[in-house]
């Protein structure tokens, strides 16, 4: 798909062409729709939402469920004034829920989950709590299903408070509560009509985002940063040899390791690093385990075999000391233990559910406070592509996963090594699921069997990369197809981190201290000259247009009158009147407390200031482009005229042009920016050898930093294989394209918009670039971890990203820039300083 932008040769714009699509027909699938084996990892990305949406409310009255201290639960109520509260506690039997659910006639439930105390991964907690969660939902479940609840439909919502964990790997997560999404997912898959919403909150008292939960969608959700985030899979694709994870004789645990991916596991390992393996599982070594541990031992060690029930904490120190008197120091230790009890949940009992949970909630545990202390090189985690799929009939193995998926989340951040998950798809030669039944069942559903070498290159390659979770599977018809969502590939390229990059950081050049300081005085002659006569004048313009003259007024009922875009632009301006003393303020209510002020007088003394400032900080630019916003902001903010046609005018940079070069603020900057490439590029030639490099500039725009770049980057033209000139605009690629033409044929010119993925219409090649530049420029963006996302699969492992950016508020870019749709677009605004998108 192609945008066509026609310009003649001043840059003016002639003709656009949107949305121009050819292609070559031919019957070869695209890479990433193609079957076969997959690799995985989750992603949370902010949804777009609507909070001012309304809902349909309930034909029939809604219950709530919480706990009667609980402020979520008394929140909700509000919100619901015509609800049924009902409290439950641990303690309350199915029958006792049944006989609260009778007399009422729902069609909406809406649970607040507690919110429990925050629990170390070694805490006992972590397994009792699931009798006030998980266990808790499941005996709800249990007396719906026995009212005939089942076939009718019924709307849920659950909500808990960091039951998920956003932004790895710093962010807290309560595995405690994790389970329940696991089995709300197979329930909503083994009961169609039952729609489920899950909603995560983080701490603290702010339930505003349960203002309105009817006109959320049903689904998974999580509130950060005042934005809802929702769970989606991001392919990735291996483009190398991943490095060995394990030591030559290295000590391994494997818990459940007698079973049949523990077994393949002990194999590859034992083959490939002569590694010593301990096994340790609930029952008694028999004829079937020997088996296997004589097979083994033809290759190389022979695993060992200790009986020990993991759950229990007691059973598993005793073999935990077993191990390090008969062989010392253990390098790692790998969860494996699996219970499968598949069953509807309309037949499971609670026992039968419990056995399968215990697998996984207690076992983690007491793995973690038996090895607590060991120094390991990693912990592993073999989980289940289930904690995903949440499948009909897995409802206790999927809660499982997922209590143990969140379990691995916190134990990273609290454990000195590397914690890791492997969500395995389905293995049909060994295991639990090793039967021709499940071969067919998983044939028709368009899944394949993961066998040993590959299953085992994907465990290497989630050993020896950052990433801390991973799922693989086997698919044998294309990704999209089944999951009918498009599946952005993240790719991980292998780029040896140079040795030189602590020299480089520690050679990065020192801002000069007399130019520093010099750039600093004219910032703040700018920003700080008192009384302030940018926010007077601004004032007196504002007042000459009609704004502020009556003592007293409603922000709501001034921004009416404006375009829609500038109701942002104008709280920040009140917010500046209110600092200078011009108004004060409560909420959206004003009182005007100054006297007006003469628009001429203003004026004068700005002639008078602007020809001294021009004189002694050689800011012209700067006076000029400030100046020309504020003649026309009034007419800017009715509409009559955009600010694009006042900054740019007839498509020209020319006002804008000496803002980002030949003045001393810039230049100062675009010098270091410069002069640390320059350092990076000394030290590539130092140890790679005059190896190419390839750098991508983003938002280049008028060229103030390239410029100052190419001068400084010339001797090492040589190594440099690239340099891309990338903008939103065509205008500016054109006008930088007559101005550096090629340089020596390496510089490439094209249109790129780092809000989007790369892959998007862009066809950027992911993973490409050494070195990525981005000079005032990734502030203008809606969201700024999207961005540094999209920013990030440009480079290669280890590439270099020199970002410039402005980290204060200041009048001239509130005056100038802040007139301008994209300063205003963010939506992540708890991230950014108060008053503009930095």
């Amino acid at each position: 798909q192609l945008t066509i932008v026609l310009c003649d040769k001043e840059g003016h714009l002639c003709l656009t062409i949107n949305g121009l699509i050819t292609r070559v027909m031919t019957e070869e699938a695209e890479p990433n729709r193609s079957p076969g084996h997959l690799m995985l990892t989750p992603v949370w990305e902010r949804i777009q939402y609507n909070s001012e949406q309304k809902a349909n409310s309930s034909k029939h009255p809604v219950v709530i469920i919480g706990q009667k201290a609980d402020k979520k639960t008394a929140f909700v109520a509000q919100q619901y004034p015509q609800a049924h509260v009902l409290y439950f506690d641990a303690e309350t039997t199915i029958k006792g829920i049944m006989a609260k659910f009778k007399p009422i006639d729902m069609t909406e439930l809406i649970w607040c989950m507690p919110e429990l105390p925050v629990s170390l991964v070694t805490d006992d907690a972590l397994i009792s709590d699931q009798e006030q969660t998980v266990m808790a939902m499941f005996k709800v479940i249990k007396a719906l299903l026995l009212l005939d609840y089942g076939p009718k439909e019924l709307k849920w919502t659950i909500v808990t408070v960091r039951a998920q964990q956003i932004h790895p790997p710093h962010e807290p997560i309560q595995p405690n509560l994790s389970a329940l999404y696991g089995l709300a997912g197979s329930l909503a898959n083994e009961y169609p009509g039952w729609l489920i919403r899950l909603l995560d909150l983080e701490e603290g008292d702010n339930f505003q985002p349960l203002t309105n939960i009817q006109s959320l969608p049903h689904k998974t959700l999580a509130y950060r940063e005042e934005a809802w985030y929702h769970q989606r899979l991001i392919q990735i694709e291996q483009t190398v040899v991943p490095k060995a994870p394990y030591k030559k004789g290295g000590l391994y645990v494997v818990i459940g390791g007698a079973g049949g991916i523990g077994e393949v596991w002990s194999e590859h390992v034992i083959r490939h690093y002569q590694a010593r393996v301990i096994w340790i599982g609930r029952r008694e070594e028999d004829e079937a385990i020997r088996t296997k541990i004589n097979r083994l031992a033809t290759i190389g060690p022979a695993p060992k075999y200790i009986t020990a029930d993991a759950s229990n904490k007691q059973s598993l120190e005793k073999a935990y000391q077993q191990i390090k008197q008969k062989y010392g120091e253990i390098q790692g230790v790998i969860h494996s233990a699996i219970v499968l009890r598949d069953q509807a949940l309309v037949k499971m009992d609670e026992e039968t559910f419990r056995e399968a949970l215990t697998a996984k909630v207690n076992v983690s545990v007491r793995m973690a406070q038996v090895f607590a202390d060991e120094s390991l090189d990693f912990v592993l985690f073999f989980s289940s592509i289930q904690s995903f799929a949440t499948a009909a009939g897995q409802s206790n193995y999927a809660t499982g996963c997922n209590f143990k998926d969140a379990f691995a989340l916190a134990m990273e951040r609290e454990w000195s090594c590397p914690v890791k998950i492997m969500n395995w798809g389905y293995w049909g030669s060994v295991g639990a699921v090793a039967e021709e039944k499940y071969q067919n069942k998983m044939t028709q559903a368009g899944i394949g069997s993961i066998e040993g070498p590959e299953g085992m290159a994907a465990l290497d390659f989630l050993l020896s990369h950052p990433l801390p979770q991973l799922a693989y599977i086997h698919t044998l018809r294309p990704w999209q197809e089944q999951k009918k969502e498009t599946t952005e590939i993240l790719s991980i390229f292998q780029e040896e981190i140079i040795p030189c990059m602590d020299s480089l950081l520690s050679t990065v050049p020192k801002l000069g201290e007399k130019e520093g300081k010099a750039v600093m005085e004219i910032i703040h002659r700018m920003d700080q000259v008192q009384p302030p006569l940018l926010v007077k004048l601004l004032w007196s313009q504002l007042q000459k247009a009609g704004w502020f003259q009556d003592e007293q007024g409603s922000l709501t009922d001034l921004t009416r009158g404006l375009q829609p875009n500038y109701g942002r632009w104008m709280e920040e301006t009140a917010t500046l009147f209110e600092e200078y003393k011009y108004l004060s303020r409560e909420d959206q209510v004003y009182s005007v407390v100054a006297n007006s002020v003469d628009n001429k007088a203003s004026w004068q003394e700005w002639h008078h200031f602007k020809r001294i400032w021009s004189a002694e900080l050689a800011i012209h630019s700067h006076l000029t482009l400030i100046e020309t916003a504020l003649e026309n902001i009034p007419d800017i903010l009715i509409g009559k005229v955009t600010a694009t046609d006042i900054l740019f005018p007839n498509s020209s940079i020319e006002l804008v042009e000496g803002i980002y070069k030949q003045n001393a603020i810039a230049d100062y900057y675009n010098q270091n920016l410069a002069a640390i490439l320059v350092n990076y590029l000394q030290q590539r030639q130092l140890h790679q050898n005059n190896k190419p490099v390839r750098i991508l500039e983003i938002g280049a725009g008028t060229g103030g930093s390239t410029e100052e770049i190419l001068k400084q980057i010339k001797p090492y033209a040589e190594i440099i294989d690239e340099y891309a000139y990338t903008d939103i605009s065509k205008a500016f690629l054109l006008s930088a394209e007559k101005y550096f033409g090629d340089w020596n044929k390496r510089i490439n010119y094209r249109l790129f918009d780092v809000t989007k993925p790369p892959l998007e219409d862009q066809r950027m090649e992911l993973g490409k670039y050494d070195v990525v530049i981005a000079s005032n420029v990734l502030h203008a963006t809606p969201v700024l971890r999207e961005t540094l996302r999209n920013t990030k699969a440009l480079l290669k492992k280890n590439g270099l990203l020199l970002l410039t950016e402005t980290t204060a508020r200041t009048l001239f870019n509130h005056f100038t820039f802040g007139l301008l749709d994209g300063w205003w677009l963010y939506e992540d605004g708890i991230l950014r300083i108060p008053g503009g998108p930095h």
